[in-house]
């Protein structure tokens, strides 16, 4: 009897520790960048008074995030509000032109490190942009030329 109840226990361990083999933990390696977050619901999260196109603040983020070992960023948007937060030549900028933008300031900062960076353009207008419109694709397609024209490599 306990033999059987020994044989018991060391069958049910082995499958557990298979499939804790199997299953090990992937880490996060990427993490997405907000730079305009503008939805009223998350009003405590984010403050409307708050300056999040602070290039010195992107940087210190960015060497936060490596620290924790991110190695992708992803941009949410580049554009809010029919403004850019990179130095854009179709859209007024949305961020103060004396610094540097906190566009150039991720990228700058990520290139250092050697992490990944991933861009979206967000939205040509802004949230309540119709895709299904072929001005708003177009607006679309100008963005993007103007981004790899900008951050592109060849």
């Amino acid at each position: 009897m306990r033999n059987h109840i020994l044989l018991l226990l060391i069958l049910c361990l082995i499958p557990g520790k298979m499939i804790q083999a199997q299953n090990k933990i992937q880490e996060v390696k990427g993490t997405f960048l907000v730079l305009a977050y503008q939805d009223e619901r998350n009003k405590y999260m984010y403050p409307m008074g708050f300056d999040n196109t602070d290039p010195q603040m992107w940087k210190a983020k960015i060497r936060e995030l490596h620290k924790m070992g991110i190695e992708y960023v992803i941009f949410q948007q580049i554009a809010n509000g029919g403004k850019a937060f990179y130095p854009s030549k179709i859209m007024p900028r949305g961020y103060d032109t004396s610094r540097q933008s906190p566009v150039d300031a991720v990228m700058e900062e990520s290139s250092k490190l050697g992490m990944k960076v991933f861009m979206s353009i967000g939205w040509a207008k802004d949230q309540l942009d119709d895709l299904g419109k072929p001005e708003t694709r177009a607006r679309y397609m100008e963005i993007l030329a103007e981004l790899a024209g900008i951050y592109g490599k060849d």
